[in-house]
């Protein structure tokens, strides 16, 4: 999110695709949700991927998961 989101940015304003100029379907769209995707699989191969991960295996440790 928020080392990502920058650089997302500004690469679909190179490529032209834009919100304000009305491009955003262009590039933008795509590498929005190719971004997304990396997230959520590196939330998951990570326990200290994303702040929720250590409370859910906080969670899973009370209700007896190792």
């Amino acid at each position: 999110g928020g080392v990502i989101y920058p650089i997302l940015k500004s690469l679909c304003a190179s490529l032209g695709s834009e919100a304000e100029r009305g491009t955003e379907r262009r590039i933008a769209g795509f590498l929005t949700f190719t971004a997304y995707q990396g997230v959520v699989v590196t939330s998951a191969m990570f326990l200290t991927a994303m702040a929720a991960n250590p409370l859910a295996a906080e969670f899973a440790a009370q209700q007896g998961v190792e």
